[in-house]
């Protein structure tokens, strides 16, 4: 870089070397400046960037996303057991609300195949697995003899037989059946299973 900027007295005679030295004293001078403020403001966003991060998403923080590809800085939730030690902040959010193995690990929750529901009203405590339920399905049969069955619900007739005499009364043989898909089409063979309409994506949760 050029020396200085060269000063002039009042009635000094002012050259073009000088004027010129001075003017490439002050674009290099320029150039510095620029260059040191581009280093800061670089150093600056690297930081609110690790703030974003850091900060604004918490540890604890659940993700949902479509894909199998992760966010920067957060687990899957598949039930891993981890050190606490190493997940201080994430630990010191959820504990061992889902399980530990000893009193230096915590448990991720593991959700892979779950359906979330609101904590509160029917659901079971926070953190808490409620297992598969269903409202009982009920039907009648209902008739002083068989031939004169009365049905409902998810019962139906499936077969008539023979007449018979049988004293005062005629008998007929039959049959009925349970059937729940009779009452709602929700209900389906080869299905083990309480779900919903929905699709399959990944949680991640913040550390």
């Amino acid at each position: 870089m050029t020396n200085a900027l060269k000063t002039f007295q009042d009635g000094e005679k002012i050259t073009a070397e000088d004027t010129n030295n001075n003017n490439k004293y002050l674009e290099e001078l320029n150039s510095e400046i620029a260059a040191e403020l581009r280093n800061y403001l670089e150093g600056e966003i690297s930081k609110l960037k690790a703030d974003i991060s850091g900060s604004i998403i918490k540890a604890g923080t659940v993700i949902i996303l479509p894909h199998e590809k992760s966010i920067d800085g957060s687990l899957k939730c598949d039930g891993s057991s981890l050190l606490r030690s190493d997940y201080e902040d994430l630990f010191n959010e959820i504990g061992t609300i889902y399980g530990a193995v000893d009193d230096y690990h915590f448990n991720v929750p593991d959700w892979q195949g779950m359906f979330l529901r609101g904590a509160g009203g029917n659901a079971a405590t926070l953190g808490t697995k409620q297992e598969c339920a269903l409202p009982n399905i009920k039907g009648t049969l209902s008739g002083t003899r068989p031939a004169s069955t009365s049905i409902s619900g998810a019962f139906q007739q499936d077969r008539l037989g023979n007449t018979w005499a049988s004293g005062d009364d005629s008998i007929r043989s039959n049959q009925q059946s349970f059937n729940a898909s009779r009452s709602s089409s929700v209900y389906k063979d080869g299905v083990d299973e309480v779900r919903v309409v929905n699709y399959a994506v990944n949680f991640w949760i913040k550390y």
